[in-house]
């Protein structure tokens, strides 16, 4: 039975039923008409709160994004910390997002690992990057100005953050999810963390034993 809710309750029930329905068939075999059978609703209704499906979509790709905004901006935000610090608490709290919107985290887990997402996924990607970059880049600014952190762009070394960053995060799921055994899954987390040390203190030019991520997470 349809129920009259104000516009914001309602454009939520559409962003919520879309990623529902995104995560069980995937972005191009969900319709409008799928949406609207599950909400028992109107086509007009759907018109009243959006212009076009495109617009569904970038408020769906939105929800999701806005919570790792949030995150960077919290991290960039700290009075008193200094740019490693800053940089280690954004990483830290990038890996436990589960804990702010845990059924916004399931549906973006789930858009991650199916092919039939793969557009979905980029465009989320791309938000994500686009709506933290600033953040980061005034975090490495920091970095350069104490002379912990040496780069010669902060916006470029950013925006490779925070990419080097999400891959990291997904292979720590990946080795999470395989059962393999608590000792060897362990293992490969060790081997991850060293590996992103690394890497992430070639890219801000720092000692790697400096980079010590998953003891925190």
């Amino acid at each position: 039975m349809w129920v009259s809710k104000n516009r914001d309750e309602r454009k939520e029930e559409f962003i919520r039923t879309a990623l529902e329905l995104f995560m069980k068939k995937g972005y191009e075999n969900t319709s409008l008409n799928d949406i609207l059978r599950v909400m028992n609703i109107t086509k007009g209704s759907f018109y009243h709160n959006f212009s076009s499906r495109e617009e569904l979509l970038e408020s769906c790709v939105r929800m999701i994004a806005e919570d790792y905004s949030a995150v960077a901006s919290e991290a960039a935000g700290q009075s008193g910390s200094n740019a490693l610090d800053m940089l280690i608490r954004l990483s830290s709290d990038t890996m436990k997002l589960r804990t702010r919107q845990e059924w916004l985290f399931e549906i973006f887990k789930a858009i991650e690992y199916d092919e039939r997402n793969a557009f979905l996924y980029r465009r989320i990607t791309e938000r994500i990057i686009a709506d933290t970059e600033k953040h980061v880049e005034k975090i490495i600014a920091k970095g350069v100005l104490e002379k912990t952190f040496f780069v010669e762009e902060a916006g470029m070394a950013a925006e490779l953050y925070i990419r080097i960053l999400m891959l990291y995060k997904q292979q720590i799921a990946k080795a999470l999810r395989e059962e393999a055994g608590k000792n060897a899954t362990e293992k490969k987390l060790v081997i991850l963390e060293a590996m992103f040390s690394r890497v992430i203190s070639g890219l801000l030019g720092l000692d790697a034993s400096r980079m010590d991520y998953l003891k925190i997470y």
